[in-house]
Formats: structure tokens, sequence, C-alpha cells
């Protein structure tokens, strides 16, 4: 998913209290986790930036920080009900689960790149169930296809009911998630969706194509 599954980290971090979205954090364009040095995609780094910034300008090294504060088991938790590795539902034949780490399996670079979109593999589907009860309230609803039908006078003969399969975030975190996806599209990366007269919400995401020999490819987004 890339750079979209930010909403995941962003939302739990603000769940969880580990950050608030006026406090400052430095970028210096990297962070070395080990002995790997993983890379922000602006070299050279932020700079110095809120966590309102972070998500604005969808700084890697920032959504590490906030993946470290959570810790594994705590993030894991999120990605679990924000409903990643299972099916949503939907009613199309063929759906997949995607693929997210085994807990006991995630050691300090996985960490690092899961908090920021990489690793684990998503539906299109999942994540638009994900950012859906990100802005709703935090709510994690089954889609559906078909809202409903008409007959000819305009009765309601058939009508899809709502389904809540459960509670990921608190209103108050939605509501902070909604402010801060809104500042992406006005001041931030998602720029070029910004309508005038208009409250648009988003978050950008450049993922990179896994090759034939399961390695990321270079140049290949």
């Amino acid at each position: 998913p890339g750079s979209t599954f930010k909403i995941v980290t962003f939302s739990a971090g603000i769940e969880e209290k580990v950050f608030s979205i006026n406090e400052t954090f430095n970028d210096p364009g990297f962070r070395m986790v080990g002995n790997a040095r993983i890379k922000d995609w602006k070299a050279g780094g932020h700079g110095r930036q809120t966590f309102l910034e972070v998500i604005q300008n969808s700084c890697n090294p920032g959504f590490m920080e906030i993946g470290f504060r959570l810790g594994t088991e705590k993030l894991y938790n999120y990605i679990d009900a924000f409903g990643f590795g299972e099916k949503t539902g939907i009613d199309l034949l063929g759906e997949s689960t995607g693929i997210v780490f085994n807990v006991d399996r995630v050691g300090p670079v996985e960490l690092a790149t899961s908090s920021f979109g990489q690793g684990n593999s998503t539906t299109p589907i999942q994540l638009t169930s994900a950012m859906s009860a990100c802005i709703n309230g935090g709510n994690l609803l089954k889609p559906f296809i078909l809202k409903s039908m008409q007959n000819e006078i305009g009765d309601t003969i058939y009508e899809t009911p709502v389904t809540i399969k459960r509670q990921v975030i608190s209103k108050e975190t939605s509501d902070i998630m909604r402010y801060a996806l809104e500042t992406v599209s006005a001041l931030g990366t998602g720029r070029g969706a910004y309508a005038e007269g208009y409250l648009v919400g988003g978050k950008t995401g450049t993922a990179q194509k896994v090759g034939e020999d399961g390695h990321y490819m270079q140049g290949n987004y």
C-alpha cells in the first residue's frame, strides 16, 4: 500500500496518545534501525516539523518514530483491527486476505517498514474500508456493492443493512484524522486533489513494485 497505509499508524498513535499533532519531530532524512539505514523519500529529510506536518509531508522517519513508540504488538493490533489480513466480506467472488507479517516474526526493521507501508500487502477494498473507518467516527463497516433497489413508483424494495464489524478508533481520534487528512490535501503532498470550496481529505502513496525475486524493484512504482 505504500504511504496510504500511514493512516493506520497515525490514527493508532493518536488513539494510544503516544504523540500529539503539535509535538515537534526532527527528520534528518533517515533513521538507523540496527545496521539498516532506512531513508526518507526526500533527500536530506524535512528537518524540524510538527507531527501534523509529518503526515502532510508523508515523512517516513516520522512514521517510524510513531511505530516504535507504539511497539510491535500495539501497531499490529491496529493493523488487524482495521481489517488487514482478513477478507472484508464484500459480496464479490475471489476476495483475497492480503498478506500481513506474522507478529512473532516482526523485528525492528519490519516494524519500521510496516509503519510507513512497506512489507505488508493489502487489497484495494481493505484500504478503502480502513480509510472509511478512519474518518467515519471510527467504525469498520462491511462493504457492499448494492445499496438499495426501487420499483417503478419509487418504493424501496431492497436495502442492504449497514453492518458495523467493530469500532477501531474513538470518534475523537476520527475527528482528528479527518482534520489531519484535510490538511494533507490543503497543505501537503496531496495538494493536487485540493478543490476550492470543498473540504477534500486524502493520503498520497507511492508503492514500490515487487520483482520476480520477491524484492522491491528500483525505479518501478
